[in-house]
């Protein structure tokens, strides 16, 4: 009788594990945030997955939030332009740069993701 009960309990635990690796994989809803930030500013920037994304939403210090197109995107970087400025942000790296008239700022960030 305990190696059949044994059995049991081994199956319905591999059967929870399916369930649950299952599960992470096939998410309906994702959503990232990233905040990236400087001594004097501090962007933040969400959008849905990024293969998928047509557009991000946007907000500087001060500024309301607003939906832009990318100028370009890849599994971990992607590009996009506000005001005259042009970002790059490397999700790899965890850093963005804003390019304004000629100079460079660097930006230093943090990403979480919300799924569901």
């Amino acid at each position: 009788m305990r190696r059949k009960d044994l059995y049991i309990l081994i199956s319905v635990l591999v059967c929870l594990f399916a369930v649950f690796i299952f599960m992470t994989k096939n998410t309906r809803f994702e959503s990232t945030l990233i905040v990236c930030e400087r001594s004097d500013n501090k962007i933040k920037i969400t959008y849905s997955k990024l293969d998928q994304a047509k557009q991000i939403s946007f907000s500087t210090a001060g500024v309301e939030e607003k939906k832009l197109n990318f100028t370009s995107k890849s599994n971990d970087t992607f590009e996009f332009s506000d005001n005259g400025s042009a970002y790059f942000i490397d999700l790899e790296k965890s850093i963005a740069s804003q390019i304004r008239k000629g100079e460079t700022v660097f930006y230093q960030c943090k990403k979480s993701q919300f799924k569901m």
